[in-house]
C-alpha cells in the first residue's frame, strides 16, 4: 500500500511511503514515523513497549509527494521488460512544499521474491509541473487496460492518459509452479467400523 505521511515537519519530513502490510503490522501512527522518530507534538500517552513493535516502511517515496494509485506489474503489460517486476505509483504532488514534489508517475522494481530493490524510483510519466511550478495536471491513479496499456488519471487536466512503451514486448508470464498434487482418497464408504479380533471379550460366551 502507499501511505501518505504527516505535515507541518519541514520540506523534508516525513517522507510517504510504499510498504506491505503483515497482518498485525503497526507502523508507529500518530506517535512515531518511520520506526525510531517521534513525533512530540502528540500529546496523547504513547502506549507502552509500542518502540519495540513500530515496524519500518519498506520504501521512502519521498516528503509530501502524495502517493495515491497504486498498480502492479503483471503479464502481458506494453510496458516491455524493464517494468515487468515491481509497483506503478501515481505521486499526485506536494502542496506545502518547496521546491514542489511528485507530480509524476514512478515505477519501483521488485526482486524475484517480491522484496522492494533499494534503488532510486524510474520515471514512468512526467511534465505536470512546469518550470514555474505551476500545475499541468496531478496524477491520481494507476490501472491496466485490457489491451496492456497503463491508463492513469489526472484530477487536474480533467484526462486519462493511455501509457505504453513504443515498441516494447509484453511482459513475460510469471513462472507458474506445479500444484500439489493431493492423495488418492480411500476406496470404502468413508467410514471407520471397528471389528473386534478373535481374543476380544466380546466373542467369549457369557454364562
Amino acid at each position: 500500500t502507499t501511505v501518505n505521511e504527516r505535515d507541518m515537519l519541514g520540506s523534508d519530513l516525513v517522507p510517504d511511503y510504499l510498504t506491505n502490510v503483515p497482518f498485525g503490522a503497526n507502523y508507529g501512527w500518530p506517535w512515531v514515523y518511520w520506526k525510531r522518530n517521534i513525533d512530540w507534538r502528540v500529546d496523547a500517552p504513547m502506549p507502552q513497549y509500542l518502540m519495540e513493535y513500530v515496524r519500518k516502511p519498506e520504501y521512502g517515496l519521498g516528503s509530501h509527494v502524495a502517493p495515491l494509485g497504486l498498480a502492479f506489474a503483471k503479464e502481458g503489460n506494453r510496458m516491455g521488460a524493464k517494468f515487468a517486476s515491481g509497483a506503478f505509483v501515481a505521486r499526485h504532488g506536494s502542496w506545502n512544499r518547496r521546491p514542489l514534489a511528485g507530480y509524476d508517475v514512478v515505477f519501483v522494481g521488485f526482486d524475484q521474491r517480491g522484496n522492494v530493490l533499494k534503488q532510486p524510483p524510474l520515471p514512468v510519466l512526467t511534465g505536470f509541473l512546469s518550470d514555474a511550478e505551476e500545475a499541468r495536471g496531478r496524477p491520481t491513479w494507476v490501472a491496466f487496460a485490457k489491451d496492456g496499456a497503463l491508463l492513469v488519471s489526472d484530477d487536474t487536466g480533467g484526462v486519462i492518459w493511455r501509457v505504453i512503451a513504443p515498441g516494447a514486448q509484453p511482459a513475460p508470464a510469471p513462472v507458474v509452479l506445479p500444484k500439489r498434487v493431493a492423495p488418492p482418497k480411500p476406496k470404502g464408504t468413508g467410514r471407520f467400523i471397528m471389528k473386534p479380533n478373535a481374543d476380544s471379550e466380546l466373542l467369549k460366551p457369557k454364562n
